[in-house]
């Protein structure tokens, strides 16, 4: 009964695991929009790696209406006599297509005819009998004259105005089912007007529709309205480029055909020498290269006849917009903001250099039997050999399965998505694990708990993070050290019953050290009643970068707290003294040092200089003493300087700093001392007289005391010179 008990024990992870697995498998199957959010993410970071290449001596050119285009010819829709004069420029030197990124929806207004329609009638019957261009028909007659390519738009099908559908040029051949009715449904069309549509070679769908995060990815190369397919913008400059005047589509139907798109729909299309492949509805995935690789020329350019018309021959120009007031800007899949112009051009250079990103039909496939091995494989690895082991498993066959999907990308441009097997199997080995990983835990908190309360808790923390760190070694790091010492406490404890001075002790110690711990300080040692504390002692995820920062911030607590402290026990009859704290950074061996018996802790001038410091406050006359190599990272300070002290053993200088509150600060006695402070600094004999003006202001300024010994005593400047430790 107990051996059937214990192999039910040891199945449930497997049948958890199992079921787990199954739901992953149905999740991430499900079409719902966080699973196609993700994967665009996966197949979006493939394009950032390795975007396409520039296409050198591309066929296409962007002849863009930019913000100094305005500028020079003037605002926003031009005449279109004047556009007229363009194409018929473009035209004469032999452009295989010239292609409007731009609607002409409306009459030209500034046309003359238009004009003299608005005149009052006595005007208009001074001019009767003339004839007044007008720019639309002129415009027209110049389109008519071939090879241009004109953009319409899709709408919800309210601005529809009565016209019967367009004229288009071209044909459509499919294989059954008809594609048509793969393509994605638009409810109408925004047009241009009459005269300009029936005039062009070529109407094309100038919209490119963004995901639901705004990133454009796809494009249909063919949108359904009402019974006739209409071309993407970038299609139609193809057809005209080639003089073609058929479009051919593949599709499949249900009987599991292997193409380039889902089971069923559209596969791919033809036009001229190129084959197309798409996804099911038509849609070609955009291999994007990085803004700038297209060729571009400002239209004024075009205007001024500063463009050699050799570069121009024999290319499809697109002519669109860019300049910031007109807003066709886009999002591509490497995060740049391009006007959409740009899109229809990359298009065009893709189908050109028949870079296709493809995801094949049997990717899903290839995709569910791989986590379905790479599960399996984790739950037998950590039913017979752990957790460690089957996380080394898991985790090749993820980078494995990683690697090869983006080597497909690289070499063969082929989407796989690794992200199916990498979820399952995480959630696999989670469950499969749990078990140990839960046993294990709950040692190690026992553990940790017992063992923080002999040593500082974030070593504790840091070691788990890092047990290699318990050899012995050590690695050079920059540091900021905390000295704190109750000046008089050991004659105090001489002095006093036990059972004053040592719960005053403990009490003292416990509230200096939480208030260490609190800022993230390493507690390195307590001597009696001093304490030691390092910030930025530990190995990443516990370093801290603003070290200096936390460990001002430290020393002023600690101060106030002493402060207040000192004065509650004065007031019960107790004598007890001010806490004095030394601060200083810099670098030092960080590390284990030691042998049988382990000492974390470190070595270097710079917490030797915090110690002196400590000390020197009494010298001093302050609470608080702060070298300036802790200043320069410290954004909150508020004090006074002390002095340049050259400490004993030490040959250079430590600029030293007394923080103080800005109260105090910006009284008279300390604004007098900063006055005499200058002066003796610039060796001005009136220095002295100055530090004895401070005195009068404030007998107990302990530092001005100091400066005005040193000063009687011939010793003027701020560098001192100190004899003791």
């Amino acid at each position: 009964m107990g051996s059937t008990a214990n192999i039910l024990r040891k199945l449930v992870p497997v049948l958890i695991s199992f079921a787990v697995l199954a739901a992953c498998i149905v999740i991430l199957r499900a079409d719902i929009p966080l699973n196609a959010r993700l994967r665009n993410v996966v197949f979006d970071t493939y394009q950032q790696i390795d975007p396409r290449a520039p296409f050198e001596g591309s066929p296409v050119l962007i002849v863009d209406i930019d913000d100094v285009s305005l500028q020079k010819i003037g605002q926003w829709p031009w005449p279109r006599d004047y556009l007229a004069a363009i194409t018929g420029y473009l035209q004469d030197i032999g452009a295989a297509a010239i292609v409007y990124d731009v609607f002409f929806a409306e009459p030209d207004g500034s046309s003359p005819s238009t004009v003299f329609e608005r005149l009052p009638g006595d005007a208009r019957s001074l001019l009767d009998g003339i004839t007044l261009p007008n720019n639309d028909e002129t415009f027209a007659s110049t389109i008519a004259r071939g090879r241009v390519v004109l953009g319409m738009s899709i709408n919800d099908g309210s601005l529809e105005d009565g016209r019967p559908p367009p004229d288009l040029h071209y044909g459509i051949t499919t294989s059954e089912p008809s594609a048509l009715g793969y393509m994605p449904a638009a409810p109408g069309l925004t047009r241009n007007i009459g005269s300009l549509e029936e005039a062009a070679a070529g109407l094309g769908m100038i919209t490119i529709s963004p995901d639901v995060d705004g990133v454009i990815r796809k494009v249909p190369i063919m949108y359904r309205v009402g019974d006739q397919g209409y071309a993407s913008l970038a299609l139609e400059a193809l057809r005209v480029a080639q003089g073609e005047n058929t479009y051919s589509f593949k599709t499949v139907g249900g009987s599991g055909e292997q193409g380039y798109g889902e089971n069923t729909g559209i596969v791919k299309m033809k036009v001229g020498q190129f084959i197309i492949p798409t996804d099911h509805k038509g849609a070609m995935r955009i291999h994007f290269a990085h803004a700038g690789a297209e060729e571009v020329v400002p239209i004024w350019k075009i205007v001024t006849g500063d463009v050699d018309p050799a570069t121009l021959q024999g290319r499809i120009v697109l002519i669109g917009t860019s300049a910031s007031g007109l807003r066709d800007l886009r999002y591509n899949t490497l995060g740049e903001e391009v006007p959409g112009v740009f899109m229809h051009a990359q298009m065009i250079d893709q189908i050109l250099t028949e870079s296709y990103l493809v995801r094949p039909d049997w990717a899903e496939g290839a995709e569910f039997i791989l986590t379905i091995v790479v599960s399996f494989l984790l739950i037998i690895v950590v039913m017979r050999f752990g957790a460690v082991w089957s996380a080394i498993l898991g985790g090749v066959l993820v980078l494995a399965g990683a690697g090869g999907a983006l080597w497909a990308f690289l070499e063969m441009r082929l989407l796989f998505d690794p992200l199916l097997p990498s979820v399952a199997a995480l959630a696999v080995f989670m469950v499969c694990s749990s078990a140990r990983y839960w046993q294990t835990e709950r040692e190690q908190k026992f553990i940790r708990g017992a063992f923080k309360t002999f040593v500082s808790p974030n070593l504790v923390d840091s070691l788990a993070l890092h047990p290699e760190a318990l050899k012995l070694g050590g690695t050079r790091k920059e540091c900021t050290f905390i000295f704190t010492d109750l000046a008089g406490f050991t004659s105090f404890v001489e002095k006093s019953d036990p059972e004053v001075a040592v719960p005053l002790l403990n009490d003292y110690i416990d509230n200096m050290v939480r208030i260490g711990l609190k800022h993230g300080g390493y507690l390195d040692k307590i001597v009696g009643d001093a304490t030691v504390f390092h910030f930025n002692a530990f190995l990443p995820p516990l370093d801290q970068p603003d070290h200096r920062q936390r460990a001002y911030d430290c020393a002023m607590e600690m101060n106030a707290w002493s402060d207040a402290y000192s004065k509650q026990k004065q007031a019960e009859g107790i004598p007890l003294n001010e806490t004095r704290i030394g601060i200083n950074s810099g670098m030092v061996t960080m590390g284990n040092f030691g042998g049988a018996v382990m000492d974390y802790t470190a070595h270097g001038d710079a917490i030797n200089t915090a110690a002196r410091l400590e000390s020197a406050g009494k010298f001093l006359g302050v609470h608080v003493s702060l070298a300036g190599a802790t200043l320069e990272g410290v954004s909150n300070f508020v004090g006074r300087p002390c002095g340049t002290l050259v400490l004993k053993g030490q040959t250079t200088g430590t600029p030293v700093f007394e923080p103080m509150t800005p109260e105090r600060l910006n009284g008279p006695a300390v604004q007098k001392y900063l006055e005499a402070y200058e002066l003796m600094k610039a060796e001005d004999p009136k220095a002295e007289e100055a530090m004895e003006e401070v005195l009068l202001l404030d007998p107990d300024d302990g530092l001005a005391k100091m400066h005005l010994q040193r000063l009687r005593d011939g010793q003027n400047g701020i560098r001192i010179v100190m004899t003791s430790k």
